[in-house]
């Protein structure tokens, strides 16, 4: 056993900050592009995208396996009775204080949020108000008064896109009867075709069909509608909640692309239809939100493991629960992380990758029960960061080629990954070399340039743990806020941004930092900056 040290990798603890805080900029950017958010912006900027996927795509992966790191050197430390302690002390205890405080908090803006947005789209263009809310004699009225129901260049969505999003056939057949270009792609890159499939609206996709959608085209991703079938089910269930439209259970989107997939497969020509592992990951998603895992309630029909949500922002807590507690037992029982053999967990992560839905970078887990594929996936970087704590101890130089590293993660496998979107042999092997490629040049990275302790440096690392948990509510509501104000989307993300960490941040500096919940959080600290008594 090595001599335990008593100072810290600050450059590590920045990094695990700096990822952190980078969700903030994640959620500030999803109203400005077309994304399933309860705010969109009228004027998306599509470039948008290309930001998300790059932090999207190595962000958790990099958290993780500098948990995994972390979680060795507190065990062999303090010992495993007192890593299990601090744990549930940081970890499990937050969440469960969150699930009755911030979550609730979160929905309830979230609400707000969706009926602000109603108003401003009926507002801005009482044809799409008319759409969400399913007045057919009103979207008939709008068209035959001059309204264009092929819709106007930068609208958030095509009118055509959003009836299908919403799931009103009557609305549908009205546009098109009124001249909409049943092929049009909107700023998503994708048709009404893949909007229906998306949402699992059968009886819309068999009409689009009746009337000539093209089931070959693609969308900007490269992707068809037949492609979009493997998309996450209970994201759709999301965005339809936050578009206002009838809302349907992941049960009944899942059931619905069973039928889609069966009316586009005859259609679809056979260079053009969905590849083996296309359909084997449809397959496993499927059962993964059929209702043989939605557990009955006496209200609100009722909880599916997998896809109701859960825990919101606050899912990666309970992830790293998990882990955690794989992690203990696997050393209880002789098992654990020994630091060999580590290189072997960026190909079982290629076998994770397979499963995802997401067109770029890891899905989004929101249900009770982790996703099996995301917790693999997530598994292999924290056991990773584990492995190599064991092998190197705290001076690892892991990362060292991070001037190899850096350059050919974001312009190499980044741009590579992207022009793959849809085509899942390549970008189950190019998306996760991008994260691991991406982590361990951050890595190498920050150890080059960060020397050692500061006081700013502490500060951020201990303030990123509360910013990161409160920050949701506080950049829907601010988003909202915006919505009408006619300024460029750079303006209000940095607005955005601005005015959550500006709150965020005093309320932990006046509210959390020298209290029970800072202790809680972070362990205590000295009003003087000093070391704790």
């Amino acid at each position: 056993m090595r001599e335990a040290k008593t100072t810290r990798r600050s450059d590590l603890d920045a990094l695990r900050a700096i990822a952190m805080l980078l969700g903030i900029v994640l959620h500030a950017i999803l109203a400005y592009f077309p994304f399933p958010w309860p705010v969109q912006d009228a004027h998306p900027q599509r470039w948008l995208a290309f930001v998300y996927a790059a932090i999207h795509g190595f962000r958790m992966p990099l958290f993780f396996l500098l948990s995994g790191f972390f979680t060795s050197m507190v065990l062999e430390r303090r010992g495993l009775r007192s890593l299990v302690w601090q744990r549930v002390l940081r970890i499990a205890l937050p969440l469960a204080v969150g699930m009755l405080t911030i979550i609730p908090l979160n929905n309830a803006v979230m609400s707000w949020a969706v009926g602000q947005q109603a108003r401003a789209t009926a507002e801005r263009s009482p044809l799409a108000g008319a759409i969400i809310a399913g007045d057919i004699a009103a979207v008939r009225a709008a068209t035959q008064s001059g309204v264009d129901a092929a819709g106007e260049d930068g609208d958030a969505y095509l009118p055509l896109v959003l009836a299908a999003l919403t799931g009103n056939s009557s609305v549908v057949a009205v546009l098109l009867d009124a001249g909409a270009d049943i092929n049009r792609a909107g700023p998503d890159g994708g048709t009404a075709l893949h909007a229906a499939g998306y949402m699992g609206e059968a009886e819309i996709v068999q009409f689009l069909l009746a009337r000539g959608a093209d089931p070959t085209i693609r969308d900007s991703g490269g992707m068809r509608p037949l492609e979009w079938l493997a998309s996450s089910v209970d994201i759709a269930h999301l965005a339809r909640r936050f578009l206002g439209g009838q809302p349907r259970s992941v049960e009944e989107i899942s059931q619905g692309r069973e039928q889609i997939r069966e009316l586009l497969v005859p259609v679809t020509p056979p260079g053009a239809k969905a590849s083996p592992l296309d359909t084997l990951a449809e397959a496993y998603q499927t059962y993964l939100a059929s209702p043989r895992f939605r557990i009955p309630l006496w209200v609100g029909g009722g909880v599916h493991l997998f896809a109701s949500e859960v825990f919101d922002h606050l899912w990666f807590l309970w992830y790293l629960c998990w882990l955690v507690g794989v992690f203990s037992i696997t050393h209880v029982c002789g098992i654990g992380p020994r630091g060999g053999g580590r290189w072997w967990l960026p190909a079982v992560s290629v076998v994770a990758q397979a499963g995802m839905s997401a067109p770029f970078g890891p899905d989004t887990a929101l249900g009770l029960m982790p996703l099996p594929h995301l917790l693999l996936f997530y598994g292999c970087f924290f056991w990773f960061g584990a492995s190599t704590y064991v092998l190197d101890g705290q001076e690892t130089r892991l990362g060292q080629r991070w001037k190899i590293s850096l350059p050919l993660a974001f312009l190499v496998l980044l741009p590579a990954g992207l022009a793959t979107v849809g085509h899942r042999p390549w970008a189950i092997v190019l998306q996760p070399a991008f994260a691991w490629t991406a982590s361990l040049g951050l890595i190498g990275g920050f150890r080059r340039f960060i020397a050692g302790p500061s006081t700013a440096l502490r500060w951020l690392a201990d303030s990123s743990y509360w910013m990161y948990l409160v920050h949701l509510p506080l950049v829907i509501a601010f988003q909202a806020l915006l919505l009408r104000m006619d300024w460029p989307a750079a303006v209000k993300i940095l607005c955005v941004m601005s005015l959550t960490v500006a709150v965020s941040l005093t309320t932990y500096r006046c509210c959390v930092r020298y209290t029970l919940i800072g202790f809680v959080l972070n362990g205590p600290r000295r009003r003087d900056g000093g070391p704790p008594r």
